[in-house]
């Protein structure tokens, strides 16, 4: 009985070493307010519940495996807030869903479903994605990717450490088509370089066969806004082309508590269905936030977008403005108002903010109030 207990007791005590070193969190975002668009599909004014950041509820989990070394896992669900239905498809961890190792002097290796370099190294330096700008306040139907419209899936991934303010990585997604490797296929890189108040990024993506193999196979539901269920839009099929190739680069310069931010990309598409050809597009984005007090943020972007189809020689152009306002009442509630006018110009006759139907007209405005819970 003795020999019992004393066995019992070794095995508490390696379980409870075991639990000491692993570590596993809950955490995501609920979000919800009204937003307010003046031209939704034909000239309509409409008033609806929405949110400018998008909801998930997500399990992390590190285990420390010893030598530098660790395990993680990430699982991360997207839902709507205003019914609860499942987003990204209806995949239940449709953000994010990978497993990896972790190493203080090598890096990290992930797989699964992941972002890609274009989202780990260009976003930060936009106004839109995670910032205060949100999906809305992104380049016109987030065309290079940079407000992480898609993901990529079968994915294995690589992360240097930081060396001196240096990070560096990658990531290739396998296609999984039977007799070409190549089908479905895309990769990824991109480096950083952080001196003090200077942040550097540049990022390259080359995604075979876009519309099979990140946008679910349907061009009408999931390319410019209809990939968030909106409906049709004018610019539907523009990414089913044969390839989707993105490059970009970004600085930020941070002083006291203001930060500027300059962001440039440039999309190919060839062999559009939408352009019957080859397309381009290139955006330059200037933005900007500054901290009015420990409470109160401030931003304002303006973004540039020159396209060209070359099977005609148009060139759509588009100029949006975002103006945002946050306010902190703690750490991980805050209230937000964010808003963005984008014009159409050149040969594209109707502005389509992100995330929203196509105006009926050249030109297009929303705004929304939200409030935002961290947890």
């Amino acid at each position: 009985m003795k020999r019992l207990r004393l066995a019992a007791g070794l095995l508490g005590a390696v379980s409870g070493m075991g639990y000491a070193q692993s570590s596993a969190t809950i955490y995501g975002i609920a979000d919800l307010g009204l937003r307010y668009t003046n031209d939704v599909g034909g000239g309509l004014s409409k008033l609806e519940t929405s949110s400018g950041t998008p909801n998930r509820i997500g399990f992390r989990g590190v285990e420390d495996l010893g030598g530098g070394m660790a395990a993680l896992f990430t699982l991360e669900n997207g839902f709507n807030m205003k019914n609860g239905a499942l987003g990204q498809g209806g995949r239940l961890f449709g953000r994010q869903s990978f497993v990896g190792l972790q190493s203080t002097s090598l890096g990290k290796l992930t797989l699964g479903r992941q972002y890609d370099s274009v989202v780990d190294y260009l976003q930060p330096h936009s106004a839109g994605g995670r910032t205060w700008a949100g999906g809305l306040g992104s380049h016109f139907g987030d065309i290079d990717n940079v407000n992480n419209t898609f993901r990529f899936n079968n994915a294995i991934k690589y992360t240097s450490p930081d060396i001196n303010g240096l990070v560096f990585g990658g990531a290739y997604s396998f296609g999984e088509a039977a007799g070409n490797n190549a089908t479905n296929s895309a990769f990824s890189g991109g480096i950083r370089f952080n001196a003090g108040a200077w942040d550097f990024a540049a990022a390259y993506m080359n995604v075979n066969n876009p519309i099979t193999s990140v946008y679910d196979g349907n061009p009408a539901t999931n390319s410019i806004s209809g990939a968030f269920g909106y409906g049709a839009s004018p610019y539907v099929g523009l990414q089913y082309a044969d390839k989707m190739k993105v490059g970009g680069a970004g600085v930020s310069y941070t002083v006291g508590l203001a930060k500027f931010g300059v962001l440039y990309t440039d999309t190919r598409l060839p062999n559009s269905f939408l352009a019957k050809g080859d397309a381009k597009y290139q955006n330059l984005e200037l933005n900007a936030q500054y901290e009015l007090s420990p409470t109160i943020q401030l931003g304002g972007a303006y973004t540039y977008t020159a396209g060209r189809w070359d099977a005609n020689n148009s060139k759509p152009k588009y100029h949006q403005i975002n103006l945002g306002f946050v306010y902190h009442f703690s750490k991980q509630t805050d209230f937000y108002i964010q808003s963005v006018y984008q014009r159409a110009a050149g040969d594209a006759k109707f502005a389509n903010i992100n995330l929203l139907p196509a105006a009926g007209g050249s030109s297009q405005f929303t705004t929304q109030f939200a409030l935002r819970k961290i947890f």
